[in-house]
This record gives C-alpha cells, sequence and structure tokens, in this order.
C-alpha cells in the first residue's frame, strides 16, 4: 500500500500545513511564534497531538471560529491516521520472517 505513504499522507500534511499558515496572521504574536515552531518539528504523533490541543486553546481564546477549528482537527486526525498507517506498512510481518 504505498498509495498511503507516497500519495495520501503528504496530499493531507500538506493541506493541514496550508490551512495552519493561513490561521497565523489571525493569532496573538506570542502564539504565532509557538505555532511556526510547532510548524517545524517533524511530522510524528505528538505534534499531531500538540496541534489538536493548539486548535481546542484557539477556539476557547476565541482566536479561531469553529469551522476553522473543526478544519484544523479533522486534518489533524488524518494525517495520524494515515501516519500511524504508514508506519505498519513499514514494519516487517511476522509471516514475513524465517
Amino acid at each position: 500500500m504505498r498509495f498511503v505513504t507516497d500519495w495520501v499522507l503528504p496530499r493531507h500534511a500538506a493541506d493541514l500545513e496550508a490551512r495552519l499558515e493561513a490561521v497565523l496572521p489571525k493569532l496573538p504574536i506570542q502564539r504565532r511564534g509557538a505555532l511556526q515552531r510547532l510548524l517545524r518539528r517533524p511530522l510524528e504523533s505528538r505534534r499531531l497531538s500538540a496541534l489538536h490541543a493548539f486548535a481546542t486553546l484557539a477556539e476557547a481564546e476565541g482566536w479561531l471560529d469553529a469551522a476553522e477549528v473543526i478544519t484544523i482537527r479533522k486534518l489533524a486526525y488524518r494525517v495520524s491516521f494515515y501516519l500511524r498507517r504508514a508506519e505498519r506498512e513499514r514494519e516487517p510481518h511476522a509471516s514475513d520472517t524465517p
């Protein structure tokens, strides 16, 4: 299933990055810097969990509207799901070992 790692995961990750870049100007300066640092981190489950928490905070503080937050959460969830799936595909299966 190289389709997931070669096409689906990069597409959803790019969509998430674009959405986050689009909301940067709406954030307070300190939070903008924190999000930019978060965006520079490698794509992994911890980063996606932090993005989910950031979206919750941004909605609670009124920095982003509900539609933007829902979009960010959905994209972060999808990227996380496909990232785990890609990691499982790279793992050797028990039937592959002698």
